[in-house]
């Protein structure tokens, strides 16, 4: 297996919080009925941790700031997580994840986004040119706030110099900049269905997601529906992958941050075929949704998810789509 490093931007870290409680009725006070549970989000600090627990070395870059950001490092850290961090003004903003005691059904409150200035993300491309190699993966993931169209020809000026691979699990201005900037660069582009007609105005199908492909250069393309069918294209064929059935709906947050990781961690690592990726990394999905973490899953566990998504229950050939 090549020892390949992958590297994570995430430009809109996460402190949260998760709390059980009864629901409670407008204007009452409720009192939470668990402990609380600290986590780190972010696409890229989620993708980063499935790639550790793939077995594969990520590193996730962070803006952190103010006295959240700093209890995000050390979190991260702490969780075996190697970051590379550019601390920046403000607060990083932190989240209330609300558990209803009875359905089960989670409410999520955000606070605001603290904007990412064009020097840190220069700095942090620096840090991370220190650390790659020829070949080794860029993965640009989530929403990146004070986006400029420039950043656009950072990343992909920085990826061009260095020769690394370019992946993207983004939507909005940064997927817009980095599909115009990066076109026939792209080595992986990993969205959902909402954001691929967000990005093309187009419904999806296999002929609308291979127009898109070809006319942005896209190596790998991916468009995920929750439990509904993934369809993707590469190489003139397209592929539809049933995603696994789960037991009991946990939470599906971050499902597509796993995916995202598991397929950097088969396509660029274990040389696995991209259909046989996606599968795996449905089936990866799917186990992280039946559980509260991201991803969800031990090394141990991961292994296992590995074998059965191998086995081409989910398939279906581009001559069936």
């Amino acid at each position: 297996m090549k020892k390949l490093k992958v590297f994570t931007i995430t430009g809109n870290l996460l402190a949260q919080t998760r709390l059980v409680f009864d629901r409670p009725k407008l204007g009452e006070t409720v009192r939470a009925k668990s402990s609380p549970e600290f986590s780190v989000g972010g696409k890229g600090v989620n993708c980063s941790a499935t790639c550790l627990k793939w077995g594969i070395r990520s590193f996730a870059a962070v803006f952190p700031a103010g006295s959240s950001g700093e209890e995000c490092e050390t979190f991260l850290r702490k969780s075996g997580i190697e970051i590379i961090s550019e601390n920046i003004k403000g607060q990083t903003r932190r989240g209330l994840v609300c558990v209803d005691s009875l359905c089960g059904k989670e409410t999520t409150f955000l606070g605001p986004d603290v904007a990412v200035p064009k020097m840190a993300l220069k700095r942090v491309l620096k840090k991370i040119g220190e650390k790659s190699c020829e070949g080794d993966v860029l993965a640009l993931c989530g929403s990146f706030p004070g986006w400029e169209k420039s950043f656009a020809s950072e990343i992909y000026g920085f990826c061009e110099r260095k020769k690394l691979k370019l992946c993207l699990d983004s939507y909005g201005e940064p997927l817009r900049d980095m599909l115009e900037k990066a076109k026939g660069s792209i080595e992986l582009l990993k969205i959902n269905e909402r954001e691929f007609f967000e990005s093309s105005g187009l419904k999806l199908s296999a002929e609308t997601l291979e127009k898109f492909a070809k006319k942005h250069g896209i190596k790998r393309i991916a468009v995920s529906d929750g439990p509904r069918p993934l369809l993707a294209f590469s190489g003139g064929n397209s592929f539809k992958i049933k995603v696994p059935k789960i037991l009991k709906e946990v939470s599906a947050t971050g499902c597509g941050d796993v995916m995202t990781g598991v397929l950097i961690c088969e396509i660029f690592a274990r040389n696995s075929e991209f259909e046989t990726a996606l599968e795996i990394a449905a089936a990866a999905a799917s186990k992280s949704a039946e559980r509260p973490s991201i991803p969800g899953f031990s090394k141990s566990e991961a292994a296992k998810i590995r074998k059965s998504g191998m086995q081409g229950k989910f398939r279906q050939t581009s001559a069936l789509l």
